[in-house]
């Protein structure tokens, strides 16, 4: 077992400035063998092109190493996302359980109460009820995502980009939709569906917030 820290996955994802992983360098022995096998190659290379004047190379090579964290830039510290950022996943959703469980509802009762059939008699057409369901949700959809933004914006992300910041919550927004006309077409009762949609959109939604990145492979 090693001290090195690994370098093949993401750690510390919501911490910010200085971190301490650099100093575990010292202890997993990585400067040491460095260090020794430096001194070994300018040795050798001395030897090959000097004639054997190698003190020069192993007096630089022997020299005390020092470490230092990368730089960084400014930054104002979360305390509130420092703490509990792991848990934004699961609140986000949270947020849209209510959201993805009207979906399913009101498309189950649509087929429940044949709207499709008689107002297909009336003469609308397949494209037009799709377009007007997408335009419903995504109205829907588009004042939850302006007003995550702006609440957001006002709050914890002031130096965020607003339209990074909209984009995301209104594709994650009809994301759900989808999903909530998806799971629709598996249920006959709108009830059911009402109860059931919900529970899979967050069974779905564990290995978000369930499943942090270890430190080790």
């Amino acid at each position: 077992k090693t001290a090195v820290p690994w370098t093949n996955r993401l750690r510390n994802r919501f911490s910010s400035g200085a971190g301490t992983d650099y100093k575990t360098y010292f202890a997993g022995g990585f400067l040491s063998l460095q260090r020794a096998l430096l001194a070994a190659f300018a040795n050798d290379t001395a030897r090959v092109v000097n004639g054997g004047a190698a003190d020069a190379f192993t007096t630089a090579t022997n020299n005390a190493a020092a470490l230092a964290p990368m730089p960084f830039v400014d930054y104002t510290n979360q305390v509130f996302l420092q703490l509990a950022g792991f848990l934004v996943p699961f609140a986000l959703a949270l947020s849209f359980l209510a959201g993805v469980s009207q979906v399913a509802e009101r498309l189950v009762q649509e087929k429940e109460l044949r709207l499709r059939e008689a107002m297909a008699a009336m003469g609308v057409g397949k494209t037009t009820l799709f377009f007007a369901w997408l335009i419903t949700f995504g109205l829907i959809n588009l004042v939850t995502a302006a007003a995550s933004t702006v609440t957001l914006a006002a709050t914890f992300m002031p130096k965020s980009v607003w339209t990074l910041t909209f984009l995301l919550f209104f594709g994650f927004a009809l994301s759900t939709t989808a999903l909530g006309s998806l799971l629709s077409s598996l249920f006959s009762k709108s009830r059911t569906a009402a109860i059931a949609t919900p529970i899979i959109f967050f069974a779905c939604a564990i290995p978000s917030f369930a499943m942090n990145p270890s430190d080790h492979p």
